[in-house]
């Protein structure tokens, strides 16, 4: 496949083997995941081609061998190493006050990632003071290129009337 790295799961997707040579031997597609060692992939793994199954998190190595009667002899050809890589998202966050006085102000602070892009100001950095009523937008990206977001609403509490009664 041309992409071997993505973020949550990655699709099916199908590996095109070359045509081995001899003729008239048979395909077995293997799959290590996380470092467990190669097992029988999973679904129709006997074709030239192979189909992978959604990817969840985690690292494949996906490889075909080739079973073949030459000359009297059996032989086994191992293809190349595929190496895909699933990466987890990050779970992104923002921390602060839902509420302030009118006339005052709070810092959210995101987490979660390695950069943030905020949707007010279009703004870059971890932390921002908010000081309107609004509803604040971060996406979090990590160190991956993975991302997520997380949303914040602010709300304006309006300022009592002061008053004193009574006899001058």
């Amino acid at each position: 496949p041309s992409v071997t790295e993505a973020c949550g799961t990655y699709p099916a997707t199908t590996i095109i083997g070359n045509d081995a040579t001899p003729s008239g031997g048979s395909y077995i597609w293997e799959m290590e995941t996380n470092g467990l060692g190669f097992v029988a992939a999973s679904g129709t793994n006997n074709q030239k081609d192979y189909t992978t199954p959604v990817l969840n998190p985690g690292i494949y190595r996906i490889r075909r061998i080739y079973n073949v009667m030459a000359n009297g002899q059996d032989c086994e050809y191992e293809s190349n190493i595929i190496q895909i890589e699933v990466h987890d998202n990050p779970i992104a966050g923002i921390s602060g006050d839902d509420a302030v006085c009118q006339g005052g102000s709070v810092t959210f602070t995101a987490n979660g990632g390695v950069s943030y892009r905020w949707n007010i100001g279009n703004q870059t950095t971890q932390s921002i003071t908010v000081s309107v009523a609004t509803n604040a937008i971060v996406t979090v990206t990590d160190a991956n290129g993975c991302t997520d977001t997380a949303e914040k609403t602010l709300t304006i509490n309006v300022n009592p009337t002061a008053g004193i009664s009574g006899d001058d």
